[in-house]
């Protein structure tokens, strides 16, 4: 069944665009007012942070929708501020990640290509992260600054010829 059930309390709205600070607050002020349960975003990435933002301030359960791959941010459990001018602020880590991130290949697909490089190139960067990351054997700044793991190398390095082949064969 699709749709609000009888009795569902459903707001849409639009997001201005940056994933400012103010528009993260004004959606979780909206959130608090509706007696939200849980947070979505359909959209691109600033649209996904907002949503993400909003919903662990008011601690809710995030569900995201992209209309593109040009990243992995709605899968991860780390937010992105932004200045109203869309200049980095900071990066926060998350609570957890979206409950759910529901994606239809349709739509994916019917995206521009640059999206699509882009966000291939994003899925080849943790091959890239994980080396540096070995070299120089410092802690990373998610959660309380973990070291690398082995696991992690192996598992970015196993993936990154086979991301590779398929990016290449889906751009060209």
């Amino acid at each position: 069944e699709v749709g609000p059930k009888s009795g569902d309390n459903v707001r849409i709205g639009k997001v201005g665009g940056e994933g400012a600070e103010a528009e993260v607050g004004g959606v979780a002020k909206l959130a608090k007012e509706g007696r939200a349960q849980r947070l979505g975003g359909v959209g691109g990435g600033r649209t996904w942070e907002t949503a993400k933002l909003a919903a662990a301030g008011r601690k809710l359960p995030a569900r995201i929708a992209p209309t593109s791959a040009s990243t992995d941010a709605p899968t991860g459990a780390m937010g992105v501020l932004y200045k109203e001018t869309g200049e980095h602020v900071r990066a926060v880590c998350l609570p957890h990640s979206a409950e759910l991130v529901l994606v239809d290949s349709a739509i994916i697909a019917a995206a521009p290509l640059r999206l699509l490089i882009a966000g291939s190139g994003d899925a080849l960067s943790p091959y890239f992260a994980a080396r540096a990351n070995a070299a120089s054997d410092t802690a990373h700044y998610i959660g309380r600054g973990h070291r690398r793991s082995l696991a992690g190398l192996a598992v970015a390095q196993k993936s990154y010829l086979p991301l590779l082949e398929v990016a290449f064969n889906a751009t060209t």
